[in-house]
């Protein structure tokens, strides 16, 4: 592939208006790019809006969940350009953002995987990066009064001592807006045992185990985030499935990699 940026959007039945919105964003960056959109969709709708002859469209044959569609792409090396995107349907990029991003890569070569702030529509922060996962901080955030308890550790697991005044290192990218360089895979994919939620936590834990992982504050892009899990019952049972095959994967209380990758990540904030 000679495009200098590649970008893989997984879609299932999505808003078209809003999935509009996020290719003509990422489309109108002044560089060499090509979007590949997978569809998971039982029919094949969305392909009237990718007649753009730099977008690709990918028809799943079934919903495999969000990192099988992604790996579709992934796994055809000689599709991916220098840099790569993984993209939610319900981005919006303004201008000059991957620019930037993309500048900025090419001189840290040490990156594994960056990310801009990423903002609700109403322009407040989403505190989507984190350190790695343990347990009770994500019992803590879905039992609202415990964050109360633990308020501490609460701030803690979403970074949210960090000043977002320089760049600064996280343990885990959110799956919505994930910008890597092609040759820093070195073969991984998603894990597909993940239909939704955790793969991209367990993505950025492999990365981050060879290179760093960048949270670049200067600019941002907007997610119309829905935190489904918190909505419905049949995501919220998909979420807990995913919660005890990450932590069967890599352990649950005993995880010595974690303490120390977590205690050096907080440790740009607080001393800790």
């Amino acid at each position: 592939m000679d495009c200098y940026l590649t970008a893989t959007i997984v879609t299932f039945n999505n808003d078209h208006n809003i999935l509009k919105k996020t290719i003509d964003s990422f489309l109108s960056a002044r560089i060499d790019s090509k979007l590949y959109i997978v569809d998971n969709s039982p029919n094949k709708d969305i392909a009237l809006l990718c007649n753009n002859k730099r977008i690709e469209y990918v028809s799943s044959g079934s919903n495999n969940g969000f990192g099988f569609g992604h790996n579709i792409i992934l796994k055809q090396k000689e599709k991916l350009g220098r840099y790569h995107l993984i993209l939610n349907p319900d981005i919006v990029i303004p201008n000059n953002v991957l620019e930037i991003l993309v500048d900025y890569y090419d001189n840290n070569p040490q990156i594994g995987m960056l990310t801009p702030r990423i903002f609700f529509p109403d322009d407040t922060i989403q505190y989507l990066p984190k350190i790695l996962p343990i347990p009770l901080n994500l019992i803590i955030r879905f039992v609202p009064f415990l964050s109360k308890v633990f308020n501490k550790r609460a701030s803690n697991y979403i970074l949210k001592d960090a000043k977002y005044e320089t760049p600064f290192k996280i343990g885990i990218l959110s799956g919505c807006f994930m910008l890597l360089k092609s040759d820093k895979l070195n073969g991984q994919l998603f894990d597909e045992r993940f239909f939704m939620y955790f793969e991209d936590v367990d993505l950025s834990r492999r990365i981050g185990i060879k290179y760093d992982l960048i949270m670049y504050p200067y600019v941002h892009v907007y997610h119309d985030y829905g935190r489904g899990a918190h909505q419905s019952f049949f995501l919220f049972k998909t979420f807990l499935l995913s919660l005890f095959k990450y932590f069967n994967k890599w352990g649950w209380i005993y995880d010595s990699y974690r303490r120390k990758k977590n205690k050096e990540i907080l440790s740009q904030f607080n001393g800790k």
